[in-house]
């Protein structure tokens, strides 16, 4: 049987926007500091980090599933389509998050 395969790049922004936006949605609550960027552990499972100006102030760290529920909950509200029954993966590629999903069709 055919598999369909398909991949959405997300540049830090992207990235940093859509956890922002999951954590409002479920209330958790985000250090005021001024954000300096991300950074990304791709070891067994993908985490994301928020670095923070403060020194002091302790990254805020995302998981893999946290991260995959905020980017496609990011790619709903920007109407990008997502294949709803695809299996859905998370990659690091360069300074990109990548979303990939497979499916049979």
């Amino acid at each position: 049987m055919p598999r369909e395969s398909r991949q959405i790049a997300f540049n830090n922004n992207e990235v940093l926007d859509a956890l922002c936006e999951f954590c409002r949605q479920t209330g958790r609550g985000l250090p005021t500091e001024q954000m300096l960027g991300l950074s990304f552990a791709n070891e067994a499972q993908i985490t994301v980090y928020i670095q923070y100006s403060d020194e002091d102030t302790p990254p805020s760290t995302f998981t893999q599933s946290e991260t995959a529920v905020a980017l496609i909950r990011y790619c709903n509200n920007n109407r990008i389509p997502i294949q709803k029954k695809a299996r859905k993966w998370l990659e690091v590629k360069e300074d990109l998050l990548v979303l990939s999903m497979a499916s049979e069709t």
